[in-house]
């Protein structure tokens, strides 16, 4: 195990407003790259978030979120509970980030592939995605998902420069969202 999640909990409750106040300047960071990402991404006609990205943190917001009995009966702490409300935000852009690249995906990856067969691929790979992601996740035994967190962090910037690299643009991205 990385951590004992009862020394963890009693230490975020000692350090109260310096973990709120990170937590919040994560979520604010986070909320302003994907809400930017998204009106570039409806504005410019393409997908903004990597699929790499979307595919990795889906089924890691949303096992969070379907984590709610754990989190609000089970450990009753204040910490992954305003965790939570935070993840259903970030699950509501991650779907419309779906359907996004399921949208304007095809155009630009697999333009061969009939609407059906692409939407089929690409839920497909998340599907798979999932299950790479559960297994990781059991395996980790990261109860808070204080590690991983920090995975989804590094996640993001290589998939983001491989994808303006592949392009040759910065379509769908803008400084404000990587500020």
């Amino acid at each position: 195990m990385f951590y004992d999640t009862a020394s963890v909990l009693q230490l975020v409750d000692q350090q109260k407003l310096l973990i709120l106040s990170l937590c919040a300047l994560a979520l604010v960071g986070n909320y302003i790259l994907w809400i930017e990402n998204l009106r570039l991404g409806f504005r410019d006609r393409t997908y903004s978030m990597p699929v790499g990205c979307l595919f990795f943190f889906l089924p890691h917001d949303l096992t969070f979120v379907a984590m709610y009995a754990h989190w609000f009966e089970t450990l009753d702490h204040w910490f992954p509970q305003l965790w939570w409300y935070g993840l259903c935000v970030t699950v509501a852009m991650e779907l419309t980030f779906l359907v996004m690249l399921l949208k304007y995906g095809r155009r630009e990856l697999a333009p061969r592939l009939s609407p059906a067969k692409f939407t089929a691929l690409m839920l497909l790979g998340l599907a798979l995605c999932a299950i790479a992601w559960l297994v990781v996740k059991r395996t980790m035994d990261d109860e808070l998902f204080l590690v991983i967190f920090g995975v989804t962090v590094f996640w993001c910037a290589p998939f983001n420069m491989a994808l303006m690299a592949r392009r040759g643009s910065a379509v769908g991205q803008s400084q404000l969202a990587w500020c």
